[in-house]
């Protein structure tokens, strides 16, 4: 079966005044088309309770991707410490943790290209030092999807490297922190499945 994964977005514009959410749509439409299964609340939320549909696709999804944005880090970072009850990004952040979901981070504008630049909190604690993908250009959404594709389907960092995407799709921050990366734990999580 094809993997299954599911996305975190704020609706907020971006940094440069971008549509996120039309974007994250766009973003979900290249993983399809690049062979994942994509949960994302455009196409699962029609009708009956918001949060139990957002529950259910998290727990149905073995890969949670969060679409990194300051809105996003900030919603996140607020909805946890201020308890929220209706910010949707802090509870699907909440339930991936919970639920011990392999979180990935995908960088969806370029101001937070510098992980170091990330606002303060939950996120940049739990995922600043990860390797990321980066899909902060428009024109970089199709290769970073592609990219995706790859490294939840289980295939090593050097072929990665071997294919056609540009190298700055796919980054380690740029901190020097010792950085806990997302391929380390695909790989695991790859080797399991294999025993």
């Amino acid at each position: 079966p094809r993997p299954r994964v599911f996305l975190s977005h704020a609706w907020a514009p971006d940094d440069e005044g971008r549509d996120t959410h039309a974007r994250a749509v766009r973003f979900a439409h290249h993983l399809k088309r690049a062979g994942l299964r994509v949960w994302i609340d455009d196409d699962q939320i029609h009708s009956g309770h918001v949060d139990a549909t957002i529950a259910d696709g998290i727990e149905g999804c073995p890969v949670f991707v969060a679409l990194i944005t300051r809105a996003y880090c900030n919603k996140v970072q607020h909805g946890l410490r201020e308890r929220v009850a209706h910010d949707a990004c802090a509870k699907e952040w909440s339930c991936a943790v919970v639920r011990r979901r392999q979180i990935v981070p995908v960088i969806f504008e370029p101001s937070m290209r510098d992980v170091t630049a990330w606002p303060g909190g939950v996120v940049s604690l739990q995922v600043g030092g990860f390797l990321h993908v980066d899909a902060s250009r428009d024109e970089d959404l199709e290769g970073a999807a592609q990219t995706l594709v790859r490294l939840v389907s289980g295939r090593s960092a050097a072929t990665a490297a071997k294919l056609t995407v540009p190298a700055a799709t796919v980054a380690r921050p740029e901190t020097p922190r010792t950085p806990r990366t997302v391929l380390c734990s695909l790989r695991r999580r790859s080797r399991r499945k294999t025993r």
